[in-house]
Formats: C-alpha cells, structure tokens, sequence
C-alpha cells in the first residue's frame, strides 16, 4: 500500500507533466526502461507535447501511439516544434495528403504563403547493428556501453534516409527533409572547411550528397546531378543530448522546386551557428 507521501509525489508529478502523463499513461513506451531517461526530458517532451495541443492535434496523433516507435514520434513533434519556434514557419497542416494515397508529416507556410511540405526521419542506432548484435539482444540494452567500438558509414543512412522518403514529393512542390537522427554519431558533427564547396560542412553530409567520385564512398553524391530533384532541401536536427542541440541545413541546388529564399536564409544561419560552436571549441 503507498504511503501518503509517495500518493502526494506522485499527484505532485502527474499535475507537473500533465500532458505527458495524459499521452503516455497506457502506452506500452512506458513500460521502457530508459524512457523517459530523466526528468529534464519529461519537462522537454512536455513542452512540446504542448505545443500540439495548442494546434489541437494531440488527441488525433495519440491514437497512433499503439503502433508507434517513441523515437520516431517524438521526433516529429520536435521538428514540427523547432521549425516553427526556431526558424519562424507556421506549421500549419498535420499529416497532409502528397501523392498515391501517402502523406508527409507536416506543412508549413512561407511569406508568400506557399506550402512547403516537410517529412520527417529518425533513423536510429539500433539500424547501425550487424545482424549478430541484433540477435544477442543488443537492441535491448542502452546505447552507449562503456566498452564498445565500431566503425560506421553514417553518409550511407543519409541516402538510405532520402531514397525512402523520395516517393512522397509532389513534383511541384517546394519539399523539406527533415531528418532527427538518433546514431552512435550525429550527422551534423563537426563541420570541417570543404575546398571543393568552398565552405564548411560536416564530412558524412558532405560525401553523402556532394561526393564527386563515383568509386568512393559507395558512389557519387545525391545532390550532384536530377536524380532527387523533387526534393528541395534536407534539415538536420539532433536533440538527444539536451545540452548539445545540433543542427545543418542542406538546400538541393538541382531541385525543380527550390525553398523561398527567406527559408534558405534563415535555416542557412544555422550552419553558421554551427561552424561557430566548432570553432570556440
């Protein structure tokens, strides 16, 4: 039987994260060990669980939670959230409807009150395990073991990520990527000068659309020629570590459709930032 101070706690800890207890509370997400890993993450996830009620869409996306990895849920909420918080775009339809019955996640309006359709994608590291891992267990346990090497090809997620996507773009469309990255390594790490672009960009994201030699790295870039020009440009953000929030931006220049050039210019700015960080460090 509880005491009257673990009733008390507890009632103090429901009115503190309301709509996190009202989401989660029959999910089996909350059977997880690490979820959520601490406090300041159910304060986070709070918030932007908010965030969609205030558009009145939190009890529509909550029936989806049956079926829903946490991860890739949550993900596009955080997306939705920093693209309409951080960058200034209203988000402004959930789940709208592209093409051959499918849907992307959400759209959002620029000045000129132009859609820009935006899909979401969390690919995690429990994708970056060889076959052997993923039959001992090992995507049951933490992330990060103390003792643990490896050597990946994050690039390779990248396009993975982009070719499963693409089907979704409307032709005529501007058309964002988003994609909230959950591996060993985040995407957007370390942007180092490229004298090829003349600028900085993080190597993975670099070789993963701008690689200019077919026989390395698994082939020549996405971005270098038409081949995905429905797509208009890729956003990286990766928020796992509340204290290092990171976050690049990529525009197609062979895209049909390019981003308004107040998109471009405001999510440029994050690259800045980012090259910046780097530097002080």
């Amino acid at each position: 039987m509880k005491s009257q101070l673990d009733m008390k706690s507890q009632l103090e800890e429901t009115n503190q994260y309301i709509l996190f207890v009202k989401v989660f509370a029959d999910s089996w997400w909350s059977e997880q060990k690490h979820f959520p890993p601490c406090d300041e993450w159910k304060t986070y996830i709070e918030k932007h669980l908010q965030f969609m009620q205030d558009k009145h869409w939190l009890t529509s996306i909550k029936q989806e939670l049956k079926s829903r990895n946490y991860e890739s849920f949550l993900s596009e909420i955080f997306a939705a959230y920093f693209v309409e918080k951080n960058l200034g775009f209203e988000v402004t339809t959930w789940n709208p409807k592209t093409k051959d019955g499918r849907d992307v996640e959400f759209c959002i309006k620029d000045k000129a009150d132009s859609d820009i359709f935006c899909e979401v994608k969390s690919p995690g590291w429990q994708g970056q395990l060889t076959n052997e891992e993923i039959l001992s267990g090992r995507t049951k346990q933490p992330k990060y073991l103390t003792v643990e090497s490896r050597g990946t090809a994050p690039y390779m997620k990248i396009r993975k990520t982009l070719e499963k996507s693409y089907k979704k773009f409307i032709s005529n469309k501007q058309n964002l990527l988003i994609i909230t990255d959950n591996l060993f390594l985040p995407l957007s790490i370390k942007p180092r000068f490229n004298c090829e672009l003349e600028r900085k960009i993080p190597q993975n994201i670099y070789i993963a659309l701008y690689n200019t030699e077919p026989d390395l790295y698994c082939g020549q870039g996405y971005f270098i020629t038409k081949d995905y020009e429905n797509l208009s440009g890729i956003l990286f953000l990766n928020d796992r570590n509340l204290l290092k929030f990171c976050a690049w931006f990529e525009t197609n220049p062979n895209a049909k459709v390019p981003l308004s050039k107040e998109f471009i210019l405001k999510a440029s700015k994050l690259n800045e930032e980012k090259s910046q960080k780097t530097e002080s460090q």
